[in-house]
């Protein structure tokens, strides 16, 4: 293997390392969907509890249940 394929090796794997993290992040479409109409009764008990959880794993978690939400919602449409 030369060194020129070394280098595009490694930008094929950095273009998909950088393919999966978009994949992984959150929008505001999203996001949207998952407060749903009502969200100004509870979104305040949200942020209190993601803000005080002691739980280093406490906004991954909120990060895929908003995931989940979406992707259900692709699946039913």
């Amino acid at each position: 293997m030369t060194q020129r394929d070394e280098g595009h090796n490694y930008r094929d794997s950095k273009n998909k390392a950088m393919d999966y993290e978009r994949k992984q992040m959150v929008d505001k479409q999203m996001v949207n969907y998952w407060l749903d109409d009502n969200y100004q009764t509870w979104i305040a008990d949200v942020l209190v509890e993601l803000v005080n959880d002691k739980n280093p794993r406490a906004l991954p978690n909120l990060q895929k249940e908003i995931k989940d939400a979406w992707d259900q919602r692709s699946e039913a449409n």
